[in-house]
């Protein structure tokens, strides 16, 4: 009779941590989705070709980043994610504030000063560290600012 609880007691975990694999695979798709319709509303804005657009961009950005980061955070994270992954929403939270931070400047200063040029270097800064624990965590189709945004 104990051979049998402990046959059962082992079945148990490995269903778990079955269930867990796949529902840490679900949540990656589900991440995976969310960051494709980011990119995809990114990629439909217009060119920042003046200041009153290249502002007009950014808050626009911020906006899709809230919304993206929103979405990411309603996900069910019951599963055992990497660290790697809390650390990347973490990392990509900070996204929108920098966008509003550029716009700010390029309203203010215009497209071409110093001040801008800092916003948009602080805006790269933050996406590079997102990018790298996108990356580490294996979300490759949630890697933002190599020309999609910013």
């Amino acid at each position: 009779m104990a051979i049998a609880s402990l046959a059962f007691l082992a079945g148990c975990g490995g269903s778990t941590e079955q269930k867990s694999v796949a529902s840490s695979a679900d949540i990656k798709a589900q991440v995976g989705q969310v960051c494709s319709q980011a990119t995809s509303e990114i990629d439909g804005l217009p060119d920042p070709l003046d200041t009153s657009t290249a502002a007009q961009v950014q808050r626009q950005s911020a906006q899709i980043f809230k919304t993206a980061s929103g979405k990411l955070n309603e996900l069910a994270t019951d599963v055992q994610l990497p660290a790697s992954y809390r650390s990347w929403i973490d990392e990509f939270e900070q996204l929108p504030a920098l966008n509003e931070q550029a716009a700010e400047a390029f309203s203010g200063d215009g497209i071409a000063s110093g001040r801008a040029a800092k916003a948009s270097e602080a805006w790269y800064a933050q996406a590079e560290k997102a990018n790298g624990l996108a990356k580490k965590a294996g979300l490759t189709g949630c890697i933002f600012g190599q020309g999609d945004a910013g």
